[in-house]
Order: structure tokens, then C-alpha cells, then sequence
């Protein structure tokens, strides 16, 4: 056989390896930290979510973030009461990056329920999607993720302002 057959046949497992490794260490690649900076009430006089979700990249190549898909859920009803996209970026290999989202919610509480969040000493809202990531722009890759946060100050303080 030719050097050179062997040395591409070499070559293109190498680089198959690689892609199949990095394929798999980009599946860790995922929102790791989540922060209400903000709940306020937008001109359309909905309730507005602003906030920053983290995402860590542990792997050895930097990760093309599409898009991440979420939703909030208000936990005491089980409501999904927003849900959007937050546009990509990368994220540098071995690093984090800050995605912001600011985010009008579909819901605004009947009577009844805003009294009893206004009576609740902790108001939990779930976050939850997914991050879609791209390996070399071609291999697309998501993750999902979840996280619980008490936002009753910012709800309480709004719904004071409502009534």
C-alpha cells in the first residue's frame, strides 16, 4: 500500500474521532447559572421578566449557541406564563457567557391569584428549555435545562403597582 493512502486513512479516523469527541463533550455545554435583574411593567402595561442566563462551555472548542429556547413557569399553578428565544453567541472554550433576556409575560394573575402570590412569602417561577449548540456550524447539538427562582419581591411589588 501507499504511504499516503495509509497516512489519509489515518488522517480521516483521526478527524472522525475528533468530531465524534467533540460531538459528545459539547452535549456539557450548557446554561449553568440564571438571574432575575429585573420585573417590571413594559408600555403595553404587561409584567416583564429582564434577566441573564450564564452559559459554560467546559469543552476544548468554542460553541456556536444558535438560539436558547425557554419558558417560565409559574410554579404554585403549574402556568406557563412566558416563553421565548434568546439569539446565539459563542462561547469561548473553557469559558462562560452571559445571554440577557427581557421577556413580557402572556399572563397577568386573576384577583384571586394575585391575592393569594401576595400573601405567599416565596414566589417561584421555573425557567426551562433548551440550548441549541452547533459543532463547526454544521453538527447541531441541544441541551436542556431547568432552574427554580424566587422572584416574590419583584411579582409583590408589581402587583402593587397594578392595583
Amino acid at each position: 500500500m501507499d504511504k499516503k493512502y495509509i497516512i489519509g486513512i489515518a488522517f480521516t479516523i483521526l478527524l472522525i474521532i475528533f468530531i465524534i469527541f467533540n460531538i459528545f463533550s459539547l452535549k456539557s455545554v450548557k446554561p449553568t447559572s440564571f438571574q432575575i435583574t429585573n420585573v417590571g411593567i413594559d408600555e403595553d402595561r404587561n409584567i416583564l421578566f429582564e434577566g441573564i442566563i450564564g452559559v459554560e462551555n467546559p469543552s476544548l472548542l468554542n460553541a456556536h449557541i444558535t438560539e436558547i429556547e425557554f419558558e417560565i413557569i409559574l410554579e404554585k399553578t403549574n402556568e406557563t406564563i412566558a416563553q421565548g428565544t434568546i439569539e446565539g453567541q459563542t462561547v469561548p472554550r473553557k469559558g462562560t457567557a452571559n445571554f440577557e433576556f427581557s421577556q413580557p409575560l402572556d399572563w397577568m394573575p386573576d384577583t384571586k391569584t394575585g391575592i393569594e402570590l401576595m400573601n405567599e412569602d416565596k414566589i417561584y417561577i421555573i425557567i426551562q428549555g433548551k440550548a441549541h449548540v452547533k459543532l463547526l456550524w454544521i453538527f447541531p447539538v441541544s441541551s436542556s435545562f431547568d432552574a427554580k427562582i424566587d422572584v416574590g419581591t419583584y411579582v409583590r411589588n408589581v402587583i402593587q403597582q397594578q392595583v
